[in-house]
């Protein structure tokens, strides 16, 4: 069937977009209300016991000048306070080119109309270069276990977590992605949530996740909101739970589960046109391509349970694991 053209609001957005990333103004008194805006921001975060316990745990992780590093709130707020419209600017001509752009655009319309018109408000934009760090893997140093205080806090946030070494574009991905989630994708069924959740009752929010996985080797953690008298508790059950998955791996029940879950979730998310743009740009963002949409479910199914025990082997080392709680504690316990 021949789609259509662009409907005239639908342009005009995107003539907005586009004049707005040519032409940026980055006036003083916009960057101004922009700053004070996010050194709120700021302070807010570091008032946030699962936040402050993200940042030691990326702090413990990376070294100092890697981007995954975290700042502390004063290298931040110095950050915020010396920008100038002419740093935006020239971040904006080193960032902000065609080389790094993915546009998806679904519905009725014609690809070949669409495409001329893109390039027609789009094309002047300079290709570039995308600026993507390219860094060794970042090695497991040793770990650490530290109290972040942050006194008056009601609830406490405990922490694991390491260097995973694992990136978005490698081949066992998929893998890792069901390893994880039998571990604690979910705080009501994975092993966590089952027993310091449901059995325990030790929490009411547990997950684990593998973070900061785009383009750079990220972490793998599990996040736990305990109460001040359950910390004690939960720290104890979460790690033997950590330590038993790691030493006996995951159950072919569990794989089955697990690779349905992730199939058949990215499958329905493709029911909108939404869904179905956001799942193109992704593919396009990792040098996939449209047919990742039909690839991906496949390569989730073909996953096997030696394949995910190796992954765990390679990323998930319960020996080197950090411990950080964030709240209201002066001193780690013991």
């Amino acid at each position: 069937m021949q789609g259509s053209s662009l409907s005239r609001d639908a342009r005009l957005l995107l003539s907005i977009l586009a004049d707005e990333l040519r032409n940026p103004a980055f006036g003083d008194s916009e960057l101004e209300k922009a700053k004070a805006e996010m050194k709120t921001d700021v302070l807010r975060s570091f008032d946030n016991t699962r936040l402050r316990a993200f940042d030691r745990l990326a702090q413990a992780v990376y070294p100092a000048g890697h981007p995954y590093h975290a700042p502390t709130k004063d290298e931040r707020m110095a950050s915020l306070t010396a920008a100038r419209p002419a740093d935006l600017r020239a971040f904006h001509r080193t960032r902000y080119v065609g080389s790094g752009m993915v546009l998806a655009i679904v519905g009725d319309v014609d690809p070949e109309r669409i495409a001329a018109t893109v390039d027609s408000l789009f094309g002047g934009i300079p290709r570039g270069m995308p600026a993507r760090p390219d860094l060794p893997r970042t090695t497991r140093g040793e770990p650490v276990r530290e109290a972040v205080e942050l006194r008056g806090k009601a609830n406490m946030d405990l922490m694991f977590g390491a260097g995973s070494g694992l990136k978005r574009q490698d081949p066992d991905y998929e893998a890792c992605l069901v390893a994880n989630a039998a571990l604690g994708q979910s705080s009501l069924s994975s092993r966590l949530g089952k027993r310091v959740r449901d059995t325990e009752g030790l929490t009411y929010s547990i997950y684990s996740r593998f973070v900061m996985t785009d383009f750079l080797d990220g972490m793998w953690l599990a996040d736990i909101a305990v109460a001040p008298s359950n910390l004690t508790k939960a720290m104890k059950s979460s790690r033997e739970v950590i330590e038993q998955y790691c030493k006996d791996g995951i159950t072919e029940e569990e794989v089955a589960v697990q690779k349905s879950y992730f199939a058949g979730n990215y499958q329905v998310q493709l029911a909108t046109n939404a869904g179905i743009a956001q799942a193109l740009a992704v593919a396009e963002q990792y040098g996939h391509g449209p047919s990742y949409l039909d690839e991906f479910p496949n390569r989730v199914r073909a996953v096997t349970r030696e394949q995910v025990l190796t992954a765990i082997r390679a990323h998930l080392d319960p020996t080197k694991l950090s411990i950080i709680v964030a709240g209201d504690l002066d001193k780690f316990p013991q």
